[in-house]
């Protein structure tokens, strides 16, 4: 689709949303681009940013690989029913990947925050994550709040 075509509307019908339960959560979900693409990409958004933040990613990789956006636990319109922790949030993605059919390893694209955790999800999940790719990622130290926070 070209950007005169690109519009609400074309976002909206381009794929298939929804929730899923999944260990300590029911996550939101949207997953675009042909089912039968090799390679499924599935954005990490920032901190507290909605899978709609996605769209940029979504719009230009579509025609060729499948992308997988998601509201991780407590953010967005996810649902958390057990504390957060990078492993939780390890086990929730691989439940999604698992629930929505994704046999195949994938690339992690991870914006900001989302460029954290989409490294911890490649170091705990190396059979699932194909490899991982940063943009403009948090910085893996210097940060007492994050690092506490991801103990």
């Amino acid at each position: 689709m070209n950007a005169a075509g690109w519009n609400f509307a074309a976002y909206q019908a381009a794929a298939q949303e929804g929730e899923l339960a999944v260990p300590g959560a029911v996550l939101k979900y949207r997953l675009a681009g042909p089912a039968s693409a090799r390679e499924v990409v599935v954005f990490e958004s920032g901190w507290s940013a909605s899978l709609a933040y996605g769209v940029w990613l979504e719009h230009a990789l579509i025609p060729q690989v499948r992308v997988l956006s998601y509201d991780r636990a407590g953010v967005g319109d996810s649902r958390c029913s057990a504390p957060v922790s990078t492993q939780a949030m390890t086990r929730q993605l691989l439940a999604l990947l698992d629930g929505l059919g994704i046999q195949q390893p994938v690339i992690i694209a991870g914006h900001s925050y989302g460029g954290l955790i989409a490294a911890l999800q490649a170091a705990q999940a190396p059979e699932c994550v194909k490899r991982f790719v940063q943009i403009a990622p948090t910085r893996e130290f210097d940060r007492p709040l994050v690092d506490r926070s991801l103990k």
